[in-house]
């Protein structure tokens, strides 16, 4: 996994707070106190023919991470550990020419998740493929909780 140069990596990050976590709610939780910003799941009706399926919002006071209403648990959790992949690994999209208006709520930053054809998505994705092998390999917990399901 490509990472940046950290005192601590973000992989070693994310597995102290993986080893922690029962569950997706506990990991998104311990993320949340990790980085000193509440984190706010959503399930979302994206558009049709929009491609894309989840989100990061960068609000000024909290993060919010929107999944697919309609995607299975699996996918959730997926979803949920790749937009931290992206907060874990500090990526910048100022340069992505993006913008998003959403009426009366500023946006620092987003990232929409669309497409692998870039390094910093392979690397979100690989965080998320660490989240669910290792949430859903553990025997006797339920890698899923009931907030997702």
């Amino acid at each position: 996994m490509e990472l940046r140069s950290t005192r601590t990596s973000p992989e070693r990050v994310l597995r102290r707070l993986l080893a922690g976590s029962s569950d997706i709610d506990a990991l998104v939780d311990r993320v949340a106190d990790h980085r000193h910003r509440h984190i706010q799941l959503m399930a979302y009706d994206f558009p049709a023919g929009v491609e894309v399926s989840g989100m990061w919002l960068a609000l000024p006071d909290q993060d919010l991470i929107a999944y697919p209403s309609g995607a299975s648990e699996m996918r959730r959790c997926a979803v949920i550990g790749h937009e931290i992949g992206h907060m874990l690994l500090e990526h910048d999209v100022a340069g992505l020419g993006k913008s998003l208006e959403l009426a009366d709520v500023p946006v620092d930053r987003f990232l929409a998740r669309e497409h692998y054809d870039n390094a910093e998505e392979a690397a979100a994705e690989r965080v998320a493929t660490l989240v669910v092998r290792d949430l859903m390999g553990r025997k006797g917990t339920h890698w899923l909780s009931a907030r997702l399901r």
